[in-house]
């Protein structure tokens, strides 16, 4: 499946780890709005695309891994 936008409103939201998934397309602008997530890890998906800018508001973000998409 695809990562939905809809996330976004998880404000409390920490950690998340989708690793090995068949997670595919792009990374939502949206998750911007993640701004205690901690730690993401996406590796070993199918995901399309660069970092969207809005993630700069990702401002506890300290682990994030897209590694073999």
């Amino acid at each position: 499946g695809v990562l939905p936008d809809s996330w976004s409103s998880l404000s409390k939201l920490q950690g998340l780890d989708l690793s090995n998934n068949k997670v595919s397309g792009d990374l939502p602008a949206s998750w911007g709005a993640l701004a205690n997530l901690q730690a993401m890890d996406l590796q070993g998906n199918q995901l399309t695309g660069t970092v969207p800018a809005a993630w700069s508001g990702m401002v506890a973000l300290d682990a994030f891994s897209v590694a073999n998409n």
